[in-house]
């Protein structure tokens, strides 16, 4: 795997397991030096107060070429979340095909700030054990993400992704979620009447493959986008 994900804990214990990472995979191609900065084969990219898509494709365009000193090339990018959502589209390609002597590690403090598939590119490092509690906030989150997608096929995507079983458990964490945020945005309140109406159906003994599906296609979709759930999640 020569993409990572670094997230959860404290700033102070994601930084140290990215500076661990870095001497691990420093050390495994042969790169002896001790200083990260001055390392012409370590990129470290920071908010400023975004990442635009033009630095994304600065780091991309470095990693075409040989590495300096050792056998590979390692790019940190700091507060992942901070990445705007076409520069989140622009890296994926990198994350999925990512060269033979290069390594990409994603900081962030909520892995569920990013979009799903740069996830799934990436080999997940907890800086800390979630709480089951975080963990059923998350889900609830990127589920809802998904189904505020302007495009109706990837949000009918997310729903056949649920498994039967487990639909009721699911639109009941969005509930909570929905409810716990209406109270600062009243935008979420057709998302608790849209979901409340999906959990009597399921009650009702309706299908859950056509619930979820009637859900898709009637999910608010946010003017803002994406970003409602972003930074509060």
């Amino acid at each position: 795997m020569h993409s990572f994900l670094i997230c959860q804990g404290t700033t102070k214990t994601r930084r140290e397991k990215v500076r661990h990472l870095i001497a691990r995979l420093r050390a495994e191609s042969g790169n002896k030096s001790e200083l990260i900065r001055s390392d012409p084969d370590t990129f470290i990219l920071r908010p400023d107060p975004t990442i635009g898509i033009e630095a994304i494709r600065g780091i991309i365009s470095s990693l075409k070429f040989k590495p300096f000193r050792s056998k590979a090339k390692i790019v940190v990018i700091i507060r992942a979340d901070r990445m705007t959502r076409e520069a989140q589209h622009a890296i994926l390609k990198t994350l999925e095909e990512p060269a033979p002597n290069s390594f990409l590690i994603l900081e962030t403090r909520n892995q569920y700030s990013l979009i799903p598939t740069i996830r799934s590119r990436c080999q997940l490092m907890l800086a800390t054990s979630p709480s089951p509690r975080s963990t059923i906030r998350g889900e609830a989150v990127d589920l809802a993400r998904s189904l505020m997608e302007p495009s109706l096929s990837l949000r009918l995507k997310a729903v056949g992704e649920i498994d039967q079983k487990e639909a009721k458990a699911r639109l009941r964490q969005i509930l909570m979620l929905a409810r716990e945020k209406m109270k600062l945005d009243p935008w979420w309140y057709q998302v608790v009447k849209l979901t409340h109406q999906a959990i009597l159906d399921l009650d009702a003994n309706v299908n859950p493959r056509l619930t979820l599906e009637h859900l898709a296609l009637r999910f608010p979709q946010d003017r803002k986008g994406n970003d409602r759930n972003r930074g509060n999640s």
